[in-house]
């Protein structure tokens, strides 16, 4: 089984663990959001477990831009977590939504207020040479961010405390 990671963005960022042994990354990058480009993970991959970053509105005064630019991300977030329960990543609960399985953290829960190149600086820090040379050396950020959400849903970062 495996374990996949996304960053919803206009390009989002995707990461395949292995959820058994060292739980290694085994597959990352970014792509165009959209049904049938999400529908292809779980063709491709045997995926048990799905973390995706929810979106979260701040207060005016703490907001980086516009709150109506999150609709699309958590539009993208709910299909993600649908597309996952239609796959079978499901529990007996009345939302349908099993916690054990579908982990939908806001970015405040697993990195805390961390810029994206510190957060991206510690993600690189964590992987193991493999892992490093899978990833590549591009930095597109939402790649970088489902990197570091599998790390955190696996407990590589330490307690899934996060980073803060």
């Amino acid at each position: 089984m495996y374990l996949a990671a996304f960053d919803t963005g206009r390009r989002s960022g995707y990461a395949i663990y292995e959820t058994f042994g060292y739980c290694q990354l085994v597959e990352c990058g970014t792509f165009q959001s959209s049904l049938p480009n999400i529908y292809a993970f779980f063709d491709k991959w045997s995926i048990g477990h799905v973390v995706a970053e929810k979106p979260q509105h701040y207060q005016t005064h703490l907001s980086k831009g516009d709150p109506n630019k999150l609709t699309p991300l958590a539009v993208e977030c709910g299909q993600i977590a649908g597309i996952a329960y239609c796959a079978g990543i499901r529990s007996d609960g009345s939302d349908g939504i099993d916690p054990e399985n579908i982990s939908l953290p806001y970015p405040s829960t697993w990195k805390g207020q961390l810029p994206k190149q510190v957060a991206m600086r510690r993600a690189k820090g964590l992987l193991t040479h493999n892992e490093l040379a899978l990833a590549g050396s591009d930095n597109p950020h939402d790649k970088w961010d489902a990197i570091g959400l599998g790390l955190y849903e696996l407990d590589r970062i330490g307690l899934r405390r996060g980073w803060k």
